[in-house]
């Protein structure tokens, strides 16, 4: 399930990465409008992920007693409050943009087109959310394989579309930042309407009809009270971003674009890991649904033990090659100097923030999303941010402080939620007794 899933969030990753590469050619500011968008970007999309992380536990769960009905159910509830709170953040974020980029340290003409950008990407957020809930449903069903083909689509058609949106390319005008923005727009448009037809399909097993999409209050409270949690940790996570991002900018344009494409080769890397997290927290539903507790939990040790090894080696090799892997984006050397010092600073941390991801998704899969809360909150805001701000500025270490920082602090953290997990209290999963019980009693 793990491999799927792990190209799909290669592909997915692309998207940003299509765009640097193109806007590069365009200049620095445009480069470092786009770099500083990123996390702004990526808060908009985590605050509302707590939905997504809500609808694999109940739909896995659901799949695995054998409930297809109620699974149905849970999945348009799921799509509802997706498609909300997606249209409620995209128009937030526009709203505040502004504010927002200045507090990151943009000015004059990176402000100016990072908030252009900003404003025609985050109009698409509703389009991303409903592709998110669908592989949330098919990743609750079991099926990795085919949001990865629709990724596949939307991706190369972005990938296609930038150099004439961005460049001028044929009869298209050079919108340069914009056109990247428009590129990304129009392919998820396509593919928001590609899963709907999926789901109406029903080629997951779980077949999606037209009153599962009225609104069930009872339901979507259950689903609000396993994604408040979820959304609360994935939002600390992309707080944190924007914050760091603004500590490291305050260093200069160097600094912000080399964070800007650092945390672009990051989420290639870590694609590795969210797609185990993915896969373990699907595995996890499933079986707990199907009264397997003891399968449960060795699949998740075992999804972390292959993440801390893989991306083990993963660190290894972009420690070697760091310098390389910078050049890649065509910067200026003083660009690619510095970001290549900011990944050898803290990418040994990446094993153990790999197992760490995974074990977080087996307490998501569980529907415990608690546990992932409070450390990711622990981690970056009672560790990280602070001391981050205390060697940054008060002990003279610049924005090299904030990536030390951040390998000491989830290098720990990971521990402690290794020790929670061993505690065992996520078993009892997100099913009523009555669905648990005919779960096991089929089984037997």
């Amino acid at each position: 399930m793990a491999w799927p899933l792990f190209i799909g969030n290669i592909l997915n990753t692309f998207y940003n990465l299509a765009d640097m590469y193109w806007v590069a050619k365009v200049g620095t500011d445009a480069v470092a409008a786009i770099a500083i968008t990123f996390p702004t970007v990526w808060l908009t999309f985590s605050f509302g992920m707590g939905v997504t992380i809500a609808g694999v536990a109940f739909v896995s769960q659901y799949t695995g007693a054998k409930r297809l009905e109620e699974a149905a159910h849970m999945a348009g509830q799921v799509m509802i409050m997706a498609t909300a709170v997606g249209a409620l953040l995209g128009g937030l974020g526009i709203a505040l943009r502004a504010p927002i980029l200045r507090l990151l340290g943009a000015e004059g003409e990176v402000l100016r087109l990072a908030s252009a950008y900003l404003v025609i990407v985050l109009s698409a957020l509703p389009f991303n959310y409903i592709y998110f809930a669908y592989r949330a449903v098919a990743q609750g069903s079991g099926d990795a394989k085919t949001p990865r083909n629709l990724l596949v689509l939307t991706v190369l058609l972005n990938a296609a579309l930038d150099p004439f949106m961005v460049l001028g390319w044929g009869f298209f005008p050079q919108w340069g930042v914009a056109g990247a923005a428009w590129a990304t727009w129009l392919t998820q448009l396509l593919g928001a309407a590609v899963s709907l037809v999926l789901l109406f399909r029903g080629r997951l097993g779980v077949r999606l009809r037209l009153r599962h999409l009225k609104p069930d209050w009872p339901s979507l409270r259950r689903i609000a009270s396993v994604g408040i949690a979820g959304s609360l940790e994935m939002g600390a996570r992309g707080v944190t971003s924007v914050v760091v991002a603004g500590i490291v900018s305050r260093f200069g344009t160097v600094e912000a674009a080399a964070y800007g494409i650092v945390m672009r080769v990051m989420s290639v890397v870590w694609t590795s890991s969210g797609a185990m997290e993915q896969a373990v927290a699907a595995a996890v539903g499933q079986n707990l649904g199907a009264g397997q507790p003891a399968r449960a939990e060795r699949m998740a040790w075992t999804g972390a033990g292959v993440m801390f090894a893989f991306l083990s080696g993963i660190a290894l090799l972009l420690f070697a090659f760091a310098d390389r892997v910078m050049e890649f984006f065509a910067v200026s050397d003083d660009v690619v100097r510095t970001g290549a010092r900011f990944i050898r600073l803290h990418v040994y941390t990446y094993g153990f923030w790999g197992a760490m991801d995974v074990l977080q998704g087996a307490f998501r899969g569980a529907g415990d999303t608690l546990p992932p809360a409070v450390t990711t909150f622990l981690s970056r805001w009672a560790t990280h941010i602070p001391l981050s701000i205390w060697v940054s500025y008060y002990l003279g270490w610049g924005a090299d402080g904030a990536w030390i920082m951040m390998a000491i602090a989830y290098t720990f953290f990971s521990i402690v939620t290794a020790v929670w997990f061993k505690m065992g209290r996520w078993k009892r999963g997100v099913l009523t007794g009555r669905h648990r019980a005919r779960a096991v009693g089929e089984r037997g």
